[in-house]
């Protein structure tokens, strides 16, 4: 039944031997150091408008309002249970596909069995292998065994991985519908990015692909929570989205964090996260990746969207200290 996946084995193994080598990206040093806060305040600045189609031309409530406002609704926040959160539950699968990441002598034929045995788990990977975030040919990829050949082994534990969080990283929050695809594109931009930084760095490069989607594990828990209390603060709706996206920009990592709290992911994750949470200028060379993935992936989609010109697009990551190439290069 399974002679296709020994075959597909061959498969992936000559096309490795076939492939060349992959180059390097062009700035070896892009983790002695992160971007200037100013920097960073200026990308954020743009980066949260856009992903709240706030306009500048909209009249922002008083400061001092504003600032009462927003401590209020962030102590609400810290006083909520996880329960009244509604934060996600911890993907039966996750901590097992979490192991057979670290672990590069993972026998593939134990991972084709777990996907197998959910139709579901089978359709999502397969759905996402499709997607605009990771084809990789202009040739469908219809099962698993075309997934093993276009992906590899590495490649289809990360798209398992993807599958599972889906239903974790999508917005389900009403009035936040538009938000729900810019913020899907950025984790999934973030983790790809992740993955190629670390290839030329002392960090491994599936953990770098995981910690780039966890750190979105919080926004669609946060959103509902701002669905729900924005308009009873603010009963202006404009001033209350912007009261969200102030809210949204400070505390949806943290809230990632907390969910790898939640989940008891390991210290390495949860610190990482919490890291990114809590400082823009990151020590550990695990969080100074991430926080330039993140970074990286926000100039991206500005780009791509035409926000920002190329040529500011290029300024910004020559002063992150990012290379120009993950403006384009996808996985």
């Amino acid at each position: 039944m399974l002679d296709w996946l020994f075959k597909s084995k061959k498969n992936v193994a000559l096309q490795r031997q076939q492939k060349p080598a992959e180059k390097k990206l062009e700035n070896d040093s892009i983790f002695s150091s992160t971007a200037s806060q100013s920097t960073l305040n200026e990308i954020n600045s743009i980066y949260y408008d856009w992903l709240f189609a706030y306009s500048k031309n909209c009249d922002k409530p008083p400061a001092h309002e504003l600032k009462r406002q927003q401590l209020a609704l962030e102590s609400r926040l810290q006083r909520t249970s996880a329960a009244d959160l509604k934060l996600p539950r911890l993907p039966r699968v996750l901590p097992k596909l979490m192991l057979m990441m670290r672990e590069p002598e993972t026998k593939i034929k134990t991972l084709v069995d777990l996907i197998s045995a959910d139709p579901g788990l089978v359709f999502k990977v397969l759905s996402l292998a499709n997607s605009v975030f990771y084809r990789f040919s202009n040739q469908p990829i219809n099962d698993l065994q075309s997934a093993l050949i276009c992906l590899g082994e590495d490649g289809l534990k990360r798209m398992v991985v993807a599958a599972v969080l889906q239903p974790i990283l999508t917005v389900e929050a009403p009035s936040f519908k538009k938000i729900n695809d810019k913020l899907y594109s950025h984790v999934h931009a973030t983790a790809n990015i992740g993955l190629q930084l670390a290839q030329n760095s002392q960090s491994n490069a599936q953990t770098s692909y995981l910690l780039g989607l966890l750190q979105g594990a919080g926004n669609s828990a946060l959103l509902s929570f701002l669905d729900t209390h924005c308009m009873q603060v603010s009963t202006d709706k404009n001033s209350a989205l912007f009261l969200a996206q102030r809210i949204f920009e400070r505390n949806h990592v943290d809230l990632s964090h907390k969910i790898a709290k939640h989940w008891q992911l390991g210290n390495e994750l949860e610190e990482t996260l919490a890291e990114l949470a809590q400082t823009d200028t990151p020590n550990s060379l695990q969080a100074q990746l991430l926080k330039s993935s993140v970074v990286g992936a926000q100039i991206r989609l500005l780009a791509n969207d035409n926000t920002i010109d190329h040529s500011t697009a290029k300024d910004w990551l020559k002063r992150s200290h990012l290379p120009h190439r993950i403006l384009t290069q996808t996985h």
